[in-house]
């Protein structure tokens, strides 16, 4: 549905102008950039992209000459996605429903402009109860939850207990890379001894086909997603979408196979933060007749692998994402942390977008 309290002409109140974004508000994205995640923001790395692509549109609020405010939609899955994506307010009009009118301008522009548009989609972190809220005022509802981890390297050896449920703030927990690499193998080799598998083989290079392969398998991942999740976004769970993402360049993907027949894939890519480098992956597990603990183990073991590529590629923080349904048995071994990655979506009625589409 087109929100019925949002037009297309720009509006101004006592909260600012909402505007298009333009190459020269560069500096004042970059200020929201740096007190946004404790500094550690992506969206300096995409914004030229966005407005360089004619599938993004790009709005934001001004406020006393300003950009104050700011998000991008991405139009994806041939046409059929609207992706929501960097809301990001500045301190100074926070709590004045700016992104409410915000996201709801955006979503009224989107949806006039591509009319194709299905659905809307965004992800946000289950901590970011204020996100969860305004996805709920604009008509969106949780699909799927995985969960996350989100740490930052401390460069020494041993290894540190990790297990903790964190509040509203989105922090990196400071952890032993080295350290959390051997706690996972460790962790591995006593599900080995509890499951009686005798071996593991993680094939380094792997294809979208080989993670389609493996999620469809008789017993299936677990929690079936209704979409892949790559570094904080979701595109269309076929393999041809993934293998687009893929094609980008500096994305890699592996899958492990266990002796008694259960699975799992991990693909990730290290790149640029707005501080340093991150490894981010997304990790699979698959599961035969219940037997839980080899899903898990098969897990843990593209853990170490993915972590090993961070230290291999000097990053100094990762973000994974993983089936919540091993969450638990993570933080009972203090190798996991009780955040979790929501995605939102809301379905687009067709009648109604071409009846008020001009």
């Amino acid at each position: 549905l087109v929100p019925d309290k949002c037009t297309t002409v720009d509006r101004v109140n006592m909260a600012g102008v909402l505007r298009e974004v333009v190459a020269a508000d560069v500096h004042d994205v970059e200020e929201m950039a740096r007190l946004t995640y404790e500094g550690r923001d992506w969206i300096m790395t995409a914004f030229a992209g966005w407005l360089d692509s004619k599938t993004n549109l790009t709005y934001g609020v001004e406020a006393d000459g300003v950009l104050k405010a700011i998000e991008d939609v991405a139009v994806v899955d041939d046409g059929a996605t609207a992706w929501l994506q960097a809301l990001r307010v500045h301190p100074d009009l926070r709590r004045q429903g700016v992104a409410r009118r915000l996201q709801l301008h955006v979503i009224d522009k989107v949806l006039r402009e591509f009319p194709a548009i299905r659905q809307l989609r965004y992800t946000t972190g289950g901590w970011n109860t204020a996100s969860l809220r305004l996805a709920a005022s604009c008509g969106m509802d949780p699909t799927h939850e995985w969960g996350v981890l989100l740490f930052q390297d401390t460069g020494v050896s041993e290894p540190e207990p990790v297990a903790k449920v964190d509040g509203d703030a989105v922090k990196y927990r400071q952890i032993s890379f080295v350290g959390y690499k051997e706690a996972i193998l460790a962790e591995h080799s006593r599900m080995h001894r509890g499951t009686g598998e005798t071996s593991d083989q993680v094939v380094e290079v792997a294809t979208a086909t080989d993670v389609d392969a493996i999620s469809q398998l008789e017993g299936g991942v677990v929690a079936m997603p209704p979409a892949w999740i790559v570094d904080w976004k979701c595109v269309a769970r076929t393999p041809a979408t993934l293998d687009g993402v893929f094609a980008k360049g500096g994305w890699g993907c592996r899958q492990v196979r266990c002796s008694r027949g259960a699975g799992g894939f991990a693909y990730g890519i290290t790149r640029a933060d707005f501080k340093g480098k991150v490894r981010v992956a997304t990790v699979g597990a698959q599961y035969i007749d219940g037997h839980n603990d080899l899903g898990y183990a098969a897990m843990l073991l593209l853990l170490s692998a993915e972590v090993q590529q961070a230290i291999s590629d000097g990053a100094d923080s990762l973000m994974f994402f993983y089936d919540k349904c091993f969450q638990d048995r993570l933080m009972q071994a203090n190798l996991g942390t009780g955040k979790t990655c929501v995605l939102l979506e809301r379905k687009i009625d067709a009648e109604r977008v071409s009846a008020t589409t001009p």
